[in-house]
């Protein structure tokens, strides 16, 4: 079941009765998830397959991230309105995280923007680049698949071993690839996911205890990644919204 700290966070949330608001119109809410996806996709430069130009210098930096990280976080932020207490909760929490990654770590430190362009150019080839930069392609395949089929009981250990299992790949098949380039990734998706995920995942970390607890579904995901070429049309974060939604209607009707 759940953990202590989602158990806390869902009491919380459940008390501020008032913060519960209905969400605006069906198709206003897919407008406000279709704009904040496609802003998060341009602020992290990653999970697009369609990617053509890369930065090549600490200004193309500037000029393709930086330049536009604020209005881009303002973006992502405005989907808040279409969420529920307990899943706005949550995404405050990773809007923070997506600040602190990409404002924080990358744009305020000429270093770290210095190593992402060292790191992107020993991606000599296309197939090299999509094995790289679809790596977020297949995290929201996975996510999709937690979020059509797992059962509630599921979901929390999913979604902390399906990250699990996507760092894993990232410290080997990106890292023969391109070692500069993992370290990054694998921040990229730490930054992302690690705050959100820290809050329930505790048991979820120790060696061996998603194949023990939920081998079916480890399967599942290994397929996608090392076996699948999914294009995803967003990023992870659609999917993961659903989850939560789905977990607050779940919950709210027991």
């Amino acid at each position: 079941m759940y953990s202590t700290m989602a158990k806390s966070i869902l009491i919380l949330c459940f008390i501020s009765v008032a913060n519960c608001a209905l969400s605006p119109s069906g198709d206003e809410c897919q407008e406000i998830f279709a704009r904040g996806d496609a802003c998060l996709r341009h602020a992290v430069l990653v999970g697009r397959a369609n990617i053509t130009v890369l930065p090549k210098n600490v200004g193309d930096v500037d000029n393709m991230v930086c330049s536009t990280v604020d209005a881009d976080i303002t973006c992502i932020s405005e989907m808040r309105k279409c969420l529920r207490a307990f899943p706005r909760t949550i995404f405050n929490i990773a809007i923070k995280s997506v600040r602190k990654t990409i404002k924080k770590m990358l744009c305020e430190n000429s270093a770290t923007k210095q190593g992402l362009v060292n790191a992107l150019e020993c991606l000599k080839s296309e197939v090299e680049q999509a094995i790289a930069f679809g790596l977020l392609d297949k995290l929201a395949a996975i996510m999709d698949e937690i979020n059509d089929n797992a059962t509630t009981t599921e979901i929390f250990p999913s979604l902390c071993c399906s990250v699990k299992l996507t760092r894993q790949h990232v410290s080997t098949t990106v890292q023969e690839l391109c070692p500069q380039l993992a370290v990054l990734l694998d921040e990229v998706i730490q930054g992302l996911f690690g705050e959100v995920l820290d809050m329930g995942c505790g048991r979820w970390h120790k060696p061996n205890v998603c194949d023990e607890k939920i081998p079916e579904r480890m399967e599942q995901f290994r397929y996608r990644l090392y076996n699948t070429n999914d294009s995803s049309p967003y990023s992870p974060l659609i999917p993961v919204l659903g989850i939560l939604k789905r977990l607050d209607s779940e919950l709210t009707s027991q």
